[in-house]
């Protein structure tokens, strides 16, 4: 079948229910190249605030048009997703839904390109011009994100969200210009983060590019770049 340019193939959906309570319910479909299988419950008898859990599997999905066969609009980002993990929250306004999720992500995607900055681009997009600003990059980088996106090999990110914080445990980001590991929270309600990162960055890419380090020694002598971000995401 077909839903909002997606398609689907081997759809099977199964839905216990208790008197307005989902106790168990498992979405299971292949399409676009990968597979989707979602198990969870829910209870609907306040339709205000509908508590939730969700164990997702996707396995080598394209996120643009997983996202927008959601309902989700087009996202920052595009690739092949791998998501794993558990989430339990309440449905309500944004604040009330982001200070309820319990649980962890793991997720990878790639390749494809970061761009339109947005909320998940954002820590990505301070990291770059964090470092434009201390002279350790030119811009570039950063204008290529914003504008026409920033081609990646991979991103491998494990999250664990408690009470509007996200803790990263680990996210690695590679492309041909540089890689980057970073560690930190991000306070999803307040929309601060505090990021440690090293970044690395390969000097023939970078020639090639336009944007070398100015730091006053050769790019080959340095193995890493600390980063410590902190404050607004979108400053």
């Amino acid at each position: 079948g077909q839903y909002r340019g997606f398609q689907f193939r081997n759809l099977s959906l199964r839905a216990d229910y208790d008197r307005g309570r989902l106790t168990e319910g498992v979405l299971d479909f292949d399409g676009d190249g990968g597979h989707v299988l979602a198990e969870g419950s829910a209870d609907f008898q306040d339709p205000e605030r509908i508590p939730f859990f969700v164990r997702p599997k996707f396995t080598s999905l394209e996120l643009e048009t997983l996202a927008l066969a959601f309902g989700l609009g087009r996202p920052p980002a595009t690739g092949a997703l791998i998501l794993t993990g558990e989430l339990r929250g309440q449905t309500g306004a944004s604040d009330s839904l982001l200070k309820s999720l319990d649980g962890r992500l793991d997720a990878t995607m790639g390749p494809g390109r970061v761009s339109r900055v947005g909320k998940i681009g954002a820590p990505l997009a301070k990291l770059l011009s964090f470092a434009s600003v201390r002279g350790l990059l030119s811009g570039t980088l950063l204008t290529d994100l914003t504008g026409k996106g920033l081609a990646y090999r991979s991103i491998a990110a494990q999250a664990r969200f408690e009470s509007g914080v996200m803790d990263l445990g680990a996210l690695r980001f590679e492309s041909d210009a540089m890689n980057i590991d970073a560690r930190g929270r991000i306070d999803m309600l307040r929309q601060q983060m505090d990021v440690m990162a090293e970044l690395r960055s390969f000097g023939t890419v970078d020639k090639i590019l336009g944007f070398l380090p100015i730091v006053g020694k050769p790019l080959e002598a340095m193995t890493s770049i600390p980063l410590l971000v902190q404050g607004p995401l979108e400053d």
